[in-house]
């Protein structure tokens, strides 16, 4: 009899070979080997439910942190299971990693026929922690998705933006720690909250909590750029920023003006003859 060596992050099937005996039963051991990857930051983790179909797993000092793994759809004929994984809350891991990992290894299951010979196989659980995704969607789509284009003094450009805080979020609300999402623009320190009218000096900016963004044209001498950069933070320091260009273009020059023939007569001049015309 053998088992297999299987990998899952939310579900997958173990199997065994039976041998000459049938296979009486199938159960987590209760053996788990040790964990890796990038970022585990928590305390250990205590394992209970040795000898059954379900193995629990608590991080110490965090009951609302645990593992789950059952044993589903067992045939003793064939050998086969389906485990399944499910977290009930975050695990403490290092911040600011990003899209980081890590791996319990070894979750041992075991077999045993009618003459008591066990085999045995090993779960690897991966727990991945996501990052936020933020995006600034052009007020014209012209394939040019990252910048705008606006005449001074023309009507305001009206665009979207899209923001996922992934599993890491709060309740506290987009300006307040440690979940965020915060507006800057280029050649300004200043780091604005959702909703705050921004004074360019070309234009007044504002990203708004609903998704939407505007921006107001004003007079400017020559052809200018806003750069603006709509950044998220998770609450476990994950961070996605994107930058949006707006182009201020100069209005329209002045126009060369029609030519203007005017006539005096030389017999008028005693009398200062005159003519004129509009140009």
């Amino acid at each position: 009899k053998r088992g297999t060596v299987i990998d899952i992050e939310t579900n997958g099937t173990i199997d065994f070979t039976p041998g000459s005996d049938a296979l009486v039963s199938m159960v987590f051991s209760g053996t788990v080997g040790s964990i890796t990857g990038t970022g585990y930051n928590d305390a250990p983790i205590i394992w209970s439910g040795s000898g059954t179909g379900t193995l629990s797993g608590t991080v110490t000092g965090e009951p609302g942190a645990t593992i789950v793994l059952t044993l589903t759809g067992i045939d003793l004929v064939t050998g086969n299971a389906t485990v399944t994984a499910t977290i009930s809350d975050d695990f403490k891991h290092t911040t600011g990693l990003g899209n980081n990992e890590f791996t319990i290894n070894g979750i041992e299951v075991v077999v045993t026929d009618t003459d008591s010979d066990q085999a045995q196989g090993l779960v690897n659980v991966t727990v991945v922690d996501d990052i936020p995704t933020v995006e600034v969607i052009a007020a014209v789509a012209d394939g040019t998705p990252a910048t705008d284009t606006v005449a001074e003094d023309g009507a305001n450009l009206s665009g979207t933006w899209t923001r996922d805080y992934g599993a890491d979020t709060d309740a506290n609300g987009d300006g307040t720690a440690p979940a965020t999402i915060k507006v800057t623009v280029a050649g300004d320190a200043t780091v604005y909250d959702l909703g705050t009218p921004i004074d360019t000096g070309k234009g007044t900016l504002t990203v708004s909590a609903d998704g939407s963004w505007t921006f107001d044209p004003v007079s400017i001498v020559g052809q200018q750029d806003v750069v603006f950069t709509v950044t998220i933070t998770d609450a476990d320091g994950d961070v996605d920023s994107d930058t949006h260009t707006i182009t201020i273009t100069d209005g329209a020059d002045p126009m060369d003006a029609s030519p203007v023939s005017l006539t005096v007569q030389e017999a008028d001049l005693s009398t200062t003859d005159s003519d004129s015309g509009t140009i």
